[in-house]
């Protein structure tokens, strides 16, 4: 199994050179309009968490969770970087540590990719709709 850590707020200085390319790849796709600094001092505020293969940081994420009336939810809004075989065991590590911090559902933002990657439990949701404003 690929060993996959949440890597802390007071490790993030040690971490953040070795996966800030691959967020910030991620990132590009992404049409949030994230930036790379906002998402480095969120994951140190602990606003949201920092996910990498660890020790050799191939493929890193990040996930935010939050809280709705009756519910919580964890949402993976960025993963990037070389995939091993069983990528599907960090998938299901970001699963266990929602179910901890209490979350009800999981979802992932992504490219349309993704949905060939993903086991069959995870199913489209919304469809995003959008217009540049000149």
């Amino acid at each position: 199994m690929t060993p996959v850590k949440g890597v802390q707020p007071e490790e993030l200085d040690t971490a953040w050179p070795r996966v800030s390319g691959l967020i910030a790849a991620a990132l590009r796709h992404s049409k949030r309009g994230f930036c790379l600094t906002e998402i480095k001092e969120q994951v140190r505020a602990g606003k949201r968490q920092l996910w990498a293969t660890w020790p050799d940081c191939e493929a890193a994420g990040i996930t935010q969770v939050d809280a709705y009336p009756g519910s919580r939810v964890m949402t993976i809004v960025a993963f990037a970087g070389r995939m091993p075989p069983d990528w599907r065991d960090i998938l299901r590590r970001m699963e266990n540590h929602a179910a901890e911090l209490g979350c009800t559902l999981i979802r992932l933002e992504g490219r349309p990719g993704w949905r060939r990657k993903l086991p069959p439990e995870y199913r489209p949701g919304l469809i995003e709709f959008s217009k540049v404003i000149p």
